[in-house]
């Protein structure tokens, strides 16, 4: 038998030295405090982004009318809501005899009533009560309603004209224009009452005494 020169015993002793470098680098490991890595580097932790939001109470300036200028805007105030609503029917009236949805005499008819009863407001409007402080802003309300009375019966003028429709087609636009202004007189005459309101009294000033010492 040949004995081999070479035994290579460090094939057996080898995979001895590889445990033992594991076993090592295990219990180094185990050893390190968390979050720590060797080399100097350390781990980051990200935290989870957290908002807050603070809602403010909402803020509002009311000012306080004397009683008689409450009275007056709280009118005038009614004044637009009617005005309003005379807008909506006229635009009704044109609306459906444009569609063909109703007959002539029926839009005649609609559109005369709609005339009246817009004079009736213009009066209303023109004979209304007021204060004396506003008395000018009154005026282009009193303006406003009047335009709309003259463009309701335009409208009918319009409607009765058998060669064209653009009478009655302006008319309606004035009438619209109209409201319109007198919703702007509307906002004026706010907009004057809440600067006048400070000096505003709703009494007569007290008269002077005059007081005569004799000597």
């Amino acid at each position: 038998m040949t004995t081999n020169p070479d035994p290579k015993y460090g094939r057996y002793i080898l995979p001895f030295v590889i445990a033992g470098l594991v076993a090592a680098t295990w219990i180094f490991v185990e050893s390190l405090e968390p979050g720590t890595v060797p080399d100097g580097q350390t781990t980051t932790t990200t935290a989870s982004a957290v908002s807050s939001t603070t809602t403010l109470p909402a803020t509002s300036t009311t000012t306080t009318l004397p009683p008689v200028l409450a009275s007056y805007i709280a009118s005038v105030e009614g004044y637009v809501a009617e005005s309003d609503g005379l807008l909506t029917r006229a635009r009704e009236i044109n609306a459906n005899w444009e569609a063909r949805s109703t007959s002539f005499g029926d839009t005649a008819d609609a559109l005369r009533l709609l005339a009246t009863d817009t004079e009736d407001f213009a009066t209303r409007v023109s004979e209304g009560a007021t204060v004396p402080d506003l008395e000018g802003s009154h005026i282009p309300l009193r303006d406003a309603a009047f335009a709309m009375a003259t463009a309701g019966q335009n409208m009918v003028t319009g409607l009765l004209d058998p060669d064209s429709a653009a009478g009655r087609v302006a008319a309606f636009e004035a009438y619209q224009l109209a409201s319109d202004d007198l919703r702007a007189a509307f906002a004026a005459i706010q907009l004057r009452a809440g600067e006048i309101s400070g000096t505003f009294s709703d009494s007569a000033p007290d008269e002077e005494t005059t007081t005569t010492v004799s000597g």
